[in-house]
C-alpha cells in the first residue's frame, strides 16, 4: 500500500501542476474576451469561447501520467490476492488434524490455555477453521437437582461452553476489503481533476458537437436549449476522487487493519524459489525494457529500496545476477 500511495501522490502532483497552468490560461482567455466587448457581438465572443484551445495538450499529458502511474499501482495491488490465496489455501497439517480429531472422538474438553496452545500450532487458515469448529462445540457437564415423585434427584446435563479465543480471519471481508481499495485507487486516477475541479472540462469534456448543435438551434430558430452538463456518474467520480489520495481514507485504513489482524495469524512465509506470472508482470511494469542499458541499474535501485522486491528480482534471469552482486556488495560495505 505504501508503494500504491506513492504512485497516487506522484499522479496528483502532476495534475495539480497542470491545473495551475490551465487556470492561468483560462484567466488570460477571459481577460482577452472581456476586452473585446463592444468591439464584437456577444455571439462572436461566445463562439470564440467555445472554439478556444489551450496552448498545451492537457488531456494528453493527464492521460499519459494516468496510464503510467495507474498501471504500476494496480500491479502492486494485483500482488495482494496472490498472497491472500496462498494463505487461505494452506492445507491442514496432518498431525494437527489428527490431534483435533482425537480430542473430539475421545470427548476431551480442552481448557482455554490448551486451546491457546493448539491455536499456535494450527499452521494457517484451515487449521484455525478446524480448531474453531471444536471451540464452538465445547461443552461442560452441569450438575443439578430436580423433584421426581416427591423426591429430589441429582441430575447431570451437557451445557454449551464455547471457547471464543480462536482468531479466525473473515475470508469474505479480506477480499471485499481489497476490492474496496482497488475501486478507490481507480476512482482517484480516473476522476481527479484538481482539488477544486480546475480541470473538469479537460478530464470530463463536454460534447463539443452537442454544443455546436445547440448554438445552431439558437441562431436559426431562437431556441434556447439546456446547457450541456456533466452526467451524475462523472460528477460522482470527480467529487469522490479527491479523498482517494488520502492514506486515511476509510477503504485504505480498513484494509490495513484487516491485514494486520491477518498477519498475526500467518505462519512464517516460505522463501520464494520461482517467479509467478504476477511477479513477472510486476517486474515488467516497474522496469522498462525499452532501454536495456538502464534496466539493470533500475533493477538494482528498486532492489536496494525494497527487500520484498529484491527477493523477486533476484529470481529474474535478466536482473538476478546484477541484483545479487549489488546487494552482496552493499552488505560487505556495511
Amino acid at each position: 500500500m505504501k508503494k500504491v500511495m506513492e504512485q497516487l501522490t506522484e499522479y496528483k502532483g502532476t495534475v495539480d501542476t497542470l491545473a495551475t497552468s490551465y487556470q492561468l490560461e483560462v484567466a488570460r482567455r477571459e481577460e482577452e474576451l472581456t476586452g473585446t466587448k463592444g468591439k464584437y457581438t456577444d455571439e462572436y465572443i461566445k463562439e470564440s469561447r467555445r472554439n478556444w484551445k489551450s496552448s498545451k495538450d492537457y488531456s494528453g499529458e493527464i492521460s499519459r501520467s494516468r496510464e503510467k502511474h495507474q498501471k504500476i499501482a494496480l500491479a502492486y495491488i494485483d500482488q495482494i490476492p496472490k498472497e491472500l490465496d496462498s494463505y487461505f489455501q494452506i492445507p491442514v497439517d496432518s498431525g494437527f488434524a489428527a490431534t483435533v480429531t482425537a480430542i473430539k472422538a475421545l470427548g476431551v474438553t480442552p481448557n482455554n490455555r490448551e486451546f491457546d496452545l493448539l491455536q499456535g500450532a494450527s499452521g494457517g487458515y484451515w487449521g484455525r477453521r478446524l480448531l474453531n469448529e471444536l471451540a464452538i462445540s465445547r461443552t461442560k457437564t452441569e450438575q443439578g437437582a430436580e423433584l421426581e415423585n416427591g423426591e429430589m434427584k441429582r441430575t447431570e446435563k451437557e451445557a454449551k461452553m464455547p471457547y471464543g479465543g480462536v482468531e479466525l480471519p473473515d475470508i469474505e471481508k479480506a477480499y471485499d476489503s481489497l476490492r474496496n481499495v482497488k475501486n478507490a485507487v481507480n476512482m482517484a486516477f480516473e476522476g481527479y481533476c484538481g482539488t477544486n475541479y480546475e480541470l473538469k472540462d479537460v478530464v470530463f469534456p463536454i460534447n463539443k458537437a452537442l454544443e455546436r448543435t445547440n448554438a445552431k438551434l439558437s441562431e436559426t430558430y431562437g431556441v434556447q436549449p439546456q446547457k450541456p452538463k456533466l452526467d451524475n456518474m462523472a460528477i460522482s467520480r470527480m467529487a469522490g476522487s479527491v479523498k482517494c489520495f488520502d492514506e486515511n481514507h476509510r477503504p485504505y485504513t480498513a484494509f490495513s487493519e484487516m491485514m494486520k489482524g491477518l498477519a498475526a495469524t500467518m505462519p512464517e512465509p516460505k522463501r520464494k524459489t520461482t517467479l509467478t506470472d504476477s511477479d513477472k508482470n510486476l517486474i515488467d511494469t516497474l522496469i522498462s525494457t525499452d532501454y536495456p542499458s538502464l534496466a539493470q541499474s533500475d533493477a538494482i535501485k528498486i532492489a536496494k529500496a525494497d527487500s520484498r522486491l529484491a527477493e523477486i528480482l533476484s529470481l529474474d534471469e535478466r536482473y538476478g545476477k546484477a541484483v545479487k552482486e549489488a546487494l552482496q556488495e552493499g552488505a560487505d560495505n556495511e
